[in-house]
């Protein structure tokens, strides 16, 4: 990976400093470094979150008596920031499944209403049976009927409901670890 040694030593970090700050081991901090394996992305999260936060400029390294400690105050920073994000984005995700699952559950509804009616209509009625008019606007409302029920079948339904529990289970499992994270102290 280009650049990476450069990023620590411009730190002033040992590898075994930067890895831990990653959170990954030192072997992989050298081997990324020596091109032959990447970081995974959570590292790469971080330390591009790092980067862009400005947290460790060279002049703060040279002058804390706690590098460390400020790297891993950033990296608890950018990971309670991502989780906020990822909660955020879930919960809009959410949301916008639940008004489509209910769009398509209201439409389904009318649709089998609808086939009730025609077929309470031509059972009934003995227009349906005289009537040609009828008889046309009745077929009609029954293909309309049946053309809805194709469209948000009970299986589009269930699937959107799943998709939907698995998102309150992200949603729900990203907020216990930012209550956690937020929790625990900086060291």
């Amino acid at each position: 990976m280009n650049g990476l040694k450069d990023i620590r030593l411009k730190h002033n970090l040992s590898m075994s400093a930067f890895a831990m700050l990653l959170q990954v081991s030192k072997s992989l901090v050298n081997m990324a470094e020596a091109g032959k394996r990447s970081l995974p992305i959570n590292a790469l999260l971080k330390l591009a979150t790092l980067q862009q936060n400005g947290m460790a400029t060279r002049s703060t390294m040279k002058t804390s008596t706690t590098p460390i400690l400020e790297f891993e105050a950033a990296g608890q920073l950018a990971t309670t920031k991502a989780l906020q994000k990822h909660v955020r984005n879930c919960r809009h995700a959410l949301t916008m499944l639940e008004r489509r699952l209910q769009g398509l559950q209201i439409k389904y509804d009318n649709a089998i209403a609808t086939l009730h009616m025609v077929a309470g209509e031509r059972q009934n009625s003995t227009m349906a049976n005289e009537d040609p008019m009828y008889t046309s606007w009745l077929n009609g409302r029954e293909a309309a009927a049946k053309l809805q029920l194709y469209k948000c079948s009970d299986a589009d339904i269930t699937l959107l409901q799943i998709k939907a529990d698995g998102l309150r289970a992200q949603r729900h499992s990203a907020e216990e670890k930012l209550q956690s994270t937020s929790a625990t102290p900086f060291r």
